[in-house]
């Protein structure tokens, strides 16, 4: 969903920006959460940078840039380190544009529960079936159990070699793998490893990684679970009228939201931490509940949290994300905050140079790859016959419009219905024409078997299964041509915060 009447954002304008980071400096961060986000950084990789950013943000005056992602295996898919780049990066332009000391934090969902999206990651290899590397975490109970309590088992040994085995023979393979496997190690939990790689491939930026599933941190949170429950009938309410005002304007709801749900999880006390959905009618009788930690928050109401811990001046998020504010900026005043900028993160497609010389060989943009295969392979074909095609069609058509043109004169003087029946007629033998030379130019490319090879190969890196590249592929692949920090300065220097096209990228 696009910015609009729906989706607040002034990312795109210079006084809007303004305006929010004003509003943002504006706002203390609490001490608690500055000693939560120390002793987290105490344990990921040293970086001044990151420290100097948890120091700054403890000052009057300091505003921030919020974005976010499940902890997934290798840290899941390429948008992960794109969302990074891009609050680094909008960080750092609206600083330098209002003066205000602006600092990217980057907010680990370890709260979320479906096991299912994290703990996999997809392997390109050039010339092979993609690598589907998995894994199955220690300690889970329940498969609505928080994967804060899950933790890596020796099976991720085994994905590390896997990955090893297929990035040696790149010229930076063995440094990539070796960094995700030093991260990535049994016993740690998969935040811990999610946001020890993340804080090394950020060494230099800044960039504060936070895991929101701590008791301090809960604690810090509860304000905002029980404004969500102490009004959760009213919230049902402003979301079903903004989940039709969407319908009325011919817009999908992002978030399907219960009529009696409250926007916040209960975490029942049977030793996981397992999590269910409050229901209005148990809202108020979960006022009492003392222990932070047995609540956490949905789709729509996190980023609402995040606004109450932090000093948010923007949120970057993918497409999906962006579309949450359509429905939840509708209750932003109930909890006493501004709606931050909504930002959208920087899109990339990585055009490796085979795929670059395939696509030149083609006479194909990277991003004409992204139409169906069907279509691709019937351009081949007129491409490569275009000349027969464009005889065949003149002689199809030669016969049937002249006799059809001498028609229109004695048919125009007895009806003129009969002219406009004349029309239809010719432009139903065109379009018959047309689907047969359709058919005539698939046929053709069918039997280039060299050019359908290069099609399929490229396609398989640029929009693997019919899918974005940034939504399939893991990061390590790409990295391991130039080495993780040329690869995060190239994604850095791509990054154009206010403009947030699809860019290709060569590597």
């Amino acid at each position: 969903m696009k910015p609009g009447p729906f989706v607040p954002s002034g990312f795109g304008d210079r006084d809007a920006r303004r305006q929010a980071v004003a509003r943002a400096a504006d706002r203390a961060v609490a001490p608690a959460l500055i000693r939560a986000l120390e002793a987290e950084d105490a344990t990921l990789p040293a970086s001044a940078a990151r420290t100097a950013a948890i120091a700054d943000l403890a000052r009057p005056g300091t505003a921030a840039v919020l974005t976010g992602q499940q902890v997934g295996l290798h840290l899941g898919p390429l948008y992960t380190i794109y969302k990074a780049a891009t609050a680094v990066v909008l960080a750092r332009a609206l600083e330098a544009e209002t003066g205000v000391r602006t600092v990217p934090v980057f907010w680990m969902a370890t709260e979320d529960h479906d096991v299912a999206e994290i703990d996999h990651c997809i392997v390109a290899r050039r010339g092979e079936e993609p690598l589907r590397l998995g894994i199955e975490p220690r300690g889970r109970r329940h498969r609505r159990q928080p994967v804060a309590n899950l933790t890596l088992g020796d099976d991720v040994t085994a994905a590390n070699q896997a990955l090893a085995d297929a990035l040696e023979h790149q010229p930076a393979g063995p440094e990539v793998s070796s960094l995700v496997a030093a991260h990535y190690r049994p016993g740690r939990t998969l935040g811990q490893a999610f946001g020890g790689l993340l804080a090394a491939l950020f060494l230099d930026e800044g960039l504060i990684v936070f895991d929101p599933r701590r008791a301090e941190v809960a604690a810090l949170s509860m304000p905002a679970y029980r404004t969500a429950l102490a009004h959760a009938g009213e919230i049902a309410a402003r979301l079903g009228a903004r989940n039709e005002a969407l319908a009325a304007a011919g817009l999908a709801s992002q978030v399907n939201v219960r009529d009696d749900g409250a926007l916040v999880f209960h975490h029942v006390p049977d030793g996981d931490g397992s999590r269910d959905v409050v229901r209005c009618a148990d809202a108020i009788r979960l006022l009492d509940e003392s222990d932070p930690l047995r609540f956490s928050s949905s789709a729509l109401l996190r980023p609402i949290v995040q606004d109450t811990l932090f000093p948010t001046a923007a949120y970057v998020g993918g497409p999906a994300e962006v579309s949450y504010f359509a429905q939840s900026a509708v209750l932003y005043d109930l909890f006493g905050l501004p709606v931050p900028l909504v930002a959208p993160r920087a899109r990339f497609r990585l055009v490796d140079p085979h795929s670059r010389r395939r696509l030149a060989a083609l006479g194909l943009s990277a991003a004409e790859i992204e139409q169906s295969r069907d279509a691709l392979v019937q351009r081949l074909g007129r491409e490569r016959c275009r000349p027969a095609v464009e005889e065949v069609r003149a002689r199809l058509l030669a016969t049937p419009h002249a006799e059809l043109g001498s028609l229109a004169e004695s048919f125009s003087s007895l009806d003129p219905e009969l002219t406009r029946a004349l029309s239809r007629t010719r432009a139903t033998v065109d379009r018959a024409v047309a689907r047969l030379l359709a058919r005539y130019a698939r046929a053709v490319a069918a039997k280039d078997a060299e050019a359908l090879d290069a099609l399929d190969r490229t396609r398989a890196l640029l929009f693997p299964d019919d899918a974005p590249q940034e939504r399939v592929f893991a990061f390590a692949s790409f990295a391991a041509s130039d080495g993780p920090r040329a690869f995060i300065d190239g994604i850095l220097a791509a990054v154009q915060p206010f403009n947030p096209i699809v860019q290709d990228l060569d590597r």
